[in-house]
């Protein structure tokens, strides 16, 4: 199991990192509610997705414990004390089956598995997503303001022959730089935040293994 998803995320790394050569560009135009729930659903299934992958490592480590410790009161063993300390638990210098050493050396292997590199990385482009739904809102607000500032400027110039427009002007450059902000985070953001998580997939589940490969009769 674990090669085929070693040989799955490797192939998602790399397929990303052939895409980096191209211009990735967050959407602003006047799909503005479109744009936005598609962002705030990327950020949802994001999380959902470590929420998953999370609790689907846990329930591995958990069954194996559990297995181990159920196989561990199977046996008559009192644990063994020196001046070093508790002697670590071996089923195989007490002559156990080899059920037992192979769910004690499984336990022992999938312990040291660690996902946090994956959780942070996904996180982490949640957090960049936040930012830039974030951004997005205050692009439809600027929007809103735009548009209500024309209009209350378009009737006072009218009532005062031509009068000047500063407050519009003023919107105007908000707009532009909040545009510019969700153009730069939402290229960032999707670049940097895709590529580290399938990376510490691949050397999550290459780790992931390795150690299985260490489980044996010994």
């Amino acid at each position: 199991m674990w090669q085929s998803i070693v040989r799955c995320h490797r192939k998602q790394f790399e397929a990303i990192m052939e895409s980096r050569s191209r211009t990735l560009r967050a959407s602003t135009s006047l799909e503005r509610d479109a744009n936005l729930r598609t962002t705030l659903e990327l950020e949802t299934g994001l999380v959902m997705w470590a929420q998953h992958f999370n609790n689907w490592i846990n329930a591995q480590k958990s069954y194996v414990s559990s297995l181990n410790g159920w196989l561990q009161q199977c046996i008559d063993h009192k644990p063994e004390v020196t001046i070093d300390g508790e002697v670590p638990y071996s089923p195989g210098r007490l002559g156990a089956p080899p059920i037992f050493i192979i769910c004690n050396n499984w336990h022992r292997e999938i312990k040291g598995i660690s996902q946090d590199s994956v959780l942070k990385a996904m996180h982490s482009f949640a957090s960049n997503l936040r930012q830039l739904l974030e951004r997005q809102h205050d692009i439809q607000r600027l929007l809103l303001k735009k548009d209500h500032v024309r209009r209350s400027e378009n009737h006072r110039a009218d009532e005062m022959h031509g009068s000047m427009v500063p407050s519009e002007d003023r919107v105007s450059l908000d707009y532009k730089e909040a545009m510019r902000l969700v153009q730069n985070g939402g290229s960032s953001s999707l670049q940097g935040g895709v590529i580290p998580i399938f990376k510490a997939l691949e050397m999550f589940t290459r780790d992931a293994l390795k150690a299985h490969q260490k489980v044996r009769l010994s």
